[in-house]
């Protein structure tokens, strides 16, 4: 029988820089081995089964381009030790006066092999990871399942999240019905999210390099000695004259074409998005790309995830400057293009007459003006604003329960 392997994902450093790596235990034959991943490069490393456990001392008939060189040992030579005594392979410089040379390499590695079964939590940071452990382990044969984070909280109880690695792993071995095996619609999903990262990518550094052009521009006009009044036709004719700038949106556009092919592949888009009126695929995307997967929440959850549910008063707070989001962002502006653009802008349309039947009520419970605290409340606008955020609540509740049944629906599909 294999082995079972729980893995704990996380960010492997914070932004004060302690040290978060992630963290690995493996079960096999009751004994429990853990290990800590420091790095994306361990995490790939591992997948191969090229993550060491162990050195040695190096052999003279060692070659280094045997071993991969992030993996090699190093100490820097003292004073008197002459670098031409070793092989030229085991030597590195480093500036002018520091010399070092290989001491040790790796003797043991670990990693997945064939008849195991690894587990990881739904959702978070170790995405990618799953996506690189799934293909390798259709490979080897062996098996990839995740399973919802509200799962492993319950299970977990009282105990420490730093057993959470150990506990996947036992989950696995003695619970394998809370557990959902990666399957080709999950990588696609995950893909797609990538993609979509690439794309927001490549807008922001084309926005970055037009904003900084525009900034050029407006210093050489006010400071030259014959300024020109039309700045933003200028402005225009010094964008389609920048090599940078050209590069840069011939960049965006081939990940957006990527991204708009990718998420029309995907039965999620097809089934659940696509027949939304105004929802086109970078809209979706936004929402798509922030879940991933559904079966990471209960209803709730969800709601309260894309950032567009009420506090414990019944009031839908704004954002503002400085407030931390209670969910995804990326997710929560998904909905408001749908329900506030979208929907507002189709009379007519599911969601743009159920937005029409909230405003409706809101303004005959508000039927008039009123100032508080010197400002207006319940003007055309703020009736808007407070129709769209109920509505985006049944169109979260109404995602959740379409894509919950296409994935039973898909389930129930694989388990015949």
């Amino acid at each position: 029988m294999g082995r079972f392997i729980g893995v704990r994902p996380r960010r492997k450093k914070t932004v004060e820089g302690e040290a978060r790596p992630t963290q690995v235990a493996i079960i096999e034959k009751g004994k429990v081995k853990t290990y800590d991943l420091p790095n994306d490069q361990a995490e790939l490393d591992f997948v191969f089964v090229k993550f060491p456990i162990r050195y040695r001392d190096v052999r003279p008939e060692d070659k280094m381009a045997d071993f991969l060189r992030h993996q090699l040992k190093w100490r820097e030579l003292e004073k008197g030790e002459d670098a031409s005594t070793f092989p030229p392979d085991r030597v590195e410089r480093l500036g002018k006066k520091k010399v070092f040379v290989v001491i040790k390499v790796p003797d043991e590695f670990e990693g997945p092999r064939a008849g195991d079964t690894i587990a990881l939590p739904l959702g978070g940071s170790g995405d990618m990871f799953a996506y690189a452990l799934a293909r390798r382990a259709a490979e080897i044969k062996a098996a990839v399942l995740r399973t919802p984070f509200y799962r492993l909280k319950e299970a977990r109880d009282e105990g420490s999240k730093d057993e959470d690695a150990t506990l996947i792993a036992q989950l696995a071995q003695t619970r394998p019905e809370i557990f959902y095996p990666v399957r080709p619609r999950d990588l696609g999903i995950i893909l797609m999210r990538e993609l979509c990262r690439g794309r927001i990518m490549a807008m922001q550094a084309r926005i970055a390099c037009e904003q900084r052009l525009h900034e050029v521009l407006v210093g050489k006009v006010f400071t030259g000695t014959t300024p020109e009044a039309e700045i933003e036709k200028r402005f225009e004719a010094e964008k389609a004259n920048d090599q940078i700038l050209n590069n840069l949106v011939a960049l965006e556009d081939e990940a957006e074409a990527k991204l708009v092919q990718a998420v029309e592949a995907l039965e999620v888009y097809q089934r659940v998005f696509a027949p939304i009126e105004g929802v086109g695929p970078l809209t979706a995307a936004r929402i798509i790309a922030g879940v991933v997967d559904i079966r990471r929440f209960k209803r709730d959850q969800f709601v309260s995830f894309c950032d567009v549910c009420p506090d414990d008063d019944g009031k839908f707070r704004r954002r503002r400057r400085g407030q931390a989001a209670r969910g995804n962002p990326f997710v929560r502006q998904g909905f408001w293009l749908i329900i506030a653009d979208q929907a507002n802008r189709r009379p007519g349309s599911v969601w743009g007459d159920k937005l029409r039947e909230v405003k409706a009520k809101q303004r005959e419970k508000h039927p008039e003006v009123v100032i508080v605290n010197g400002k207006k409340r319940f003007t055309p606008g703020h009736i808007q604003r407070r129709a769209g955020w109920p509505t985006m609540v049944q169109l979260a509740r109404w995602i959740y329960s379409q894509w919950s049944a296409l994935e039973r629906e898909s389930e129930s599909k694989e388990g015949k």
